[in-house]
């Protein structure tokens, strides 16, 4: 603060964590987010800045009894400051709360390619399902990827002719004649 002081003049407190000058004749404003009071107004500097693990609990303490502010800010807290949301989830547990945040807007700004890389693509799977990835892809469409023959391949003739009932061994018989 004596440094800029030095630099810009006189700088008048506001408040914790917020001052202003005059320079140019325009009023500049300086807010430092670890003297900032932990509020609602002050949340999103809070949580984008680095701060001391004291603050980080406070915003997460803030942000876990409200469940709006879960709502707006819980993914990025998760993200950005994953020991405090620990504490979150912690705290949520031993009152018996419900976390009910949205964590779209982190996945939009990390990128769903970035996010699967962090998780891991099997893990993914793995929580999804192979059959509901599979369902969701199409049958059909996974044939066309790997190409009938290869396919084919895969399963193996003598297995593939060992499932076909009669009628059907019949059929590919009289196909191949």
């Amino acid at each position: 603060m004596r440094e800029a002081e030095r630099k810009l003049g006189r700088l008048e407190p506001l408040g914790p964590g917020l001052w202003r000058c005059e320079l140019l004749g325009r009023l500049l404003f300086w807010v430092s987010s670890i003297d900032l009071p932990v509020e609602e107004d002050s949340l999103p500097l809070h949580v984008v800045g680095r701060e001391p693990l004291a603050t980080e609990r406070a915003v997460a303490r803030l942000v876990l009894e409200q469940p709006g502010l879960q709502q707006l800010y819980g993914g990025w807290l998760a993200s950005l400051h994953p020991t405090a949301w620990k504490e979150v989830e912690a705290m949520a547990r031993a009152t018996g709360r419900r976390l009910n945040f949205v964590i779209r807007p982190a996945i939009e700004s990390l990128g769903l390619d970035r996010v699967i890389e962090q998780v891991g693509i099997d893990r993914v799977i793995e929580s999804v399902g192979i059959d509901r990835v599979i369902e969701q892809v199409g049958h059909d469409r996974l044939i066309d990827l790997m190409g009938e023959k290869e396919v084919i391949k895969r399963i193996g003739l003598d297995r593939w002719l060992a499932n076909l009932s009669p009628a059907e061994r019949r059929e590919v018989k009289r196909r191949l004649q």
